[in-house]
């Protein structure tokens, strides 16, 4: 019995004949990955971030969607129809509007049916917005991004979104524009020092 050596591995199995002298079994060679594990093992801790946020968002529409005409709808809780009058009464002027309600409602209206398209449209956006991201298509994903958040704020006006987790969702969808649209580029260090203060505020605040 002798020992195999070579640069690259040590055997002690006996060397055979039909290998070249000084030279080991070679090992089985790994199994294909699979194409997801594949793709995310390419993927850095910002594409994920952002994928992440993206599927957030996703839920979050959906889930709004789901709610928002017994809120705000003609026969909900608090007509959304009727905020918009008051608003109009109390600001004249469509810049003062602008200024202190932003929301595509002024553009689509307060119907039913606006109530509800606007969500999934933003559900849909979210949802680009991920695919997009894994899949490396860079031109989409500003437009997404910018259009999820706009989305998102204007549905503060109809809905109320006023817990924290809303809060979060607003401001990292903020910070979320932000982010290089082309895979595998760090973001600037002030956006990366954003989100990361923010994750500090979301594990100091809930504990």
């Amino acid at each position: 019995m002798r020992l195999c050596v070579s640069r690259s591995c040590v055997s002690r199995a006996p060397c055979r004949g039909a290998l070249p002298r000084g030279c080991c079994p070679s090992r089985k060679p790994h199994p294909p990955r699979a194409p997801m594990c594949s793709l995310l093992a390419s993927c850095d801790a910002w594409t994920l971030l952002s994928t992440g946020l993206s599927l957030c968002n996703v839920i979050n529409f959906v889930s709004i969607a789901n709610q928002i005409t017994l809120i705000a709808g003609k026969k909900g809780i608090s007509p959304f129809a009727e905020t918009l009058s008051q608003i109009k009464r109390d600001f004249p002027t469509t810049r003062a509007r602008w200024q202190f309600f932003p929301s595509v409602f002024w553009l689509t209206g307060s119907s039913d049916a606006a109530l509800l398209l606007v969500p999934l449209v933003g559900a849909a956006t979210a949802l680009a917005s991920a695919a997009a991201c894994l899949i490396g298509v860079a031109g989409v994903l500003p437009c997404a991004r910018v259009a999820c958040w706009v989305i998102l704020r204007s549905l503060d006006l109809p809905v109320g979104l006023l817990y924290p987790w809303d809060a979060l969702l607003l401001e990292a969808a903020a910070f979320h524009t932000l982010l290089p649209s082309t895979p595998g580029v760090p973001p600037h260090p002030w956006v990366a020092a954003s989100f990361r203060w923010l994750l500090a505020r979301v594990m100091l605040g809930f504990g």
